[in-house]
């Protein structure tokens, strides 16, 4: 997820444990280490396919931030921003903070390696747009409630209710993603597309309407659907077959696994290009990178974020 929303939830989880204790310290010192994952995109990566494919690696993972967080809480305690509650306290605030984090970009299609240094493919429930105001606005506004709630005594338990808000949207897009793939797959079917893998995920700012990717024998079938209509399928080419041979092979293979298989390559202008279909939109994707052919290292191609183009899709269903 974005930052902000990272920001918000970690106040959100400082306001609820300290905030009555530590006051407007609670909410800033929550969003604060709640934001320390994603510090990772500060290193210095060897390669355009390190940068792409770490992060949300290490400092993401559960595994390693459970271990970092009695030490964060540590070093916490030893400043004076920690005057006011309990060792018990902050150490909750910090652990729930640090690992909502990773769990809440999960649910974005990106990739997040829960688990390292166990090597799993990175996980992309997929339930929820990389910004998306339905979780960030309740969270925000809770904790100004709860921080203004002497002015309005109604306003003592908004940060409960922003949270509790926030909650049940995301449950909803999981209830939401289900609905989706079953009605992607129907489609799939009637069409007789024997298909190999299929992932979907909501389009810009909204649950409600989604797109999504099927791989299949020649190529891949794109697909987007509003939750009450119809999908609608288009289906084009991919050549990995291209990839066979080409000096890239271990950036090729790193790819393969950070995308979990939705991917297409195509031959442009003599170069061999490997596109992430799971974030973009035909022709245009967000990671590109040309691997071949007489390339040791893969190098990303700069692609424009182009949001217009998402909003119209959307409307159009």
């Amino acid at each position: 997820m974005d930052s902000l929303t990272q920001f918000a939830l970690g106040a959100a989880i400082g306001e609820a444990v300290l905030g009555k204790k530590a006051h407007v310290r609670a909410p800033l010192i929550g969003g604060a280490v709640a934001s320390l994952p994603d510090l990772d995109v500060l290193y210095p990566f060897a390669s355009d396919v390190s940068s792409f494919t770490w992060h949300r690696g290490v400092t993401h993972s559960l595994i390693v931030l459970a271990l970092v967080a009695p030490i964060v809480t540590w070093c916490l305690l030893r400043t004076s921003l920690a005057r006011s509650g309990s060792v018990r306290e902050w150490g909750l605030v910090v652990f729930l903070a640090l690992l909502t984090h990773p769990l809440l970009d999960a649910l974005t299609v990106y990739g997040t390696q829960l688990l390292w240094p166990i090597v799993t493919p990175p996980v992309t429930w997929a339930t929820l747009f990389i910004i998306d105001p339905w979780v960030t606005l309740p969270l925000v506004l809770g904790v100004v409630a709860r921080r203004l709630h002497h002015r309005c005594s109604l306003l003592r338990h908004g940060n409960w209710l922003g949270l509790a808000l926030a909650c049940a949207y995301i449950t909803w897009s999981v209830a939401a993603k289900l609905h989706v793939d079953r009605a992607f797959a129907d489609a799939l079917e009637v069409r007789g597309i024997a298909i190999d893998r299929m992932i979907s995920m909501p389009l810009l700012l909204s649950t409600l309407s989604w797109r999504m990717i099927a791989i299949h024998e020649g190529g891949y079938t794109q697909g987007v659907l509003r939750i009450g209509g119809e999908a609608h399928l288009q289906s084009f080419e991919s050549h990995p077959e291209l990839l066979q041979g080409l000096p890239a092979s271990a950036d090729i293979e790193r790819l393969k696994w950070f995308t979990g298989g939705f991917y297409k390559v195509t031959e442009e202008d003599g170069k061999v290009v490997f596109s992430d279909l799971r974030m973009g939109h035909e022709p245009n994707y967000f990671f590109r990178f040309v691997v071949g052919p007489e390339m040791d290292t893969a190098k990303q191609l700069p692609s424009p974020i182009d949001f217009e183009r998402f909003s119209k899709m959307r409307d159009a269903l």
